[in-house]
């Protein structure tokens, strides 16, 4: 597998990062597979915090620790980037592999 995205950052409120989709056009005709880690510190209490790519919500956590992120993407063909959208506030280390 290779690195496809990692994150170090306070992430606050909501908003999106948009990742460009370099697969070879001829590759992953039913997307590709990324999996990973997302590690949660600094959570605000009674809060959640949630990853929605491409517009699913993938993980939703409701305390600090480490989880694992796993998701197909869209066929390149349809799709030249990868959305990744949150919302909530915390401390986060995202790191993906493809």
């Amino acid at each position: 597998m290779n690195k496809f995205l990692t994150v170090k950052s306070k992430l606050e409120g909501q908003g999106e990062l948009v990742v460009q989709n370099t697969m070879p056009v001829s590759s992953g005709a039913y997307g590709f597979s990324v999996s990973g880690t997302l590690e949660v510190a600094n959570l605000i209490e009674n809060e959640t915090f949630k990853l929605i790519i491409n517009g699913r919500e993938v993980l939703n956590v409701e305390s600090n620790g480490k989880y694992r992120v796993g998701f197909t993407t869209s066929p390149r063909t349809f799709s030249e980037v990868v959305t990744l959208a949150y919302e909530g506030t915390a401390d986060v280390i995202l790191d993906l592999n493809a």
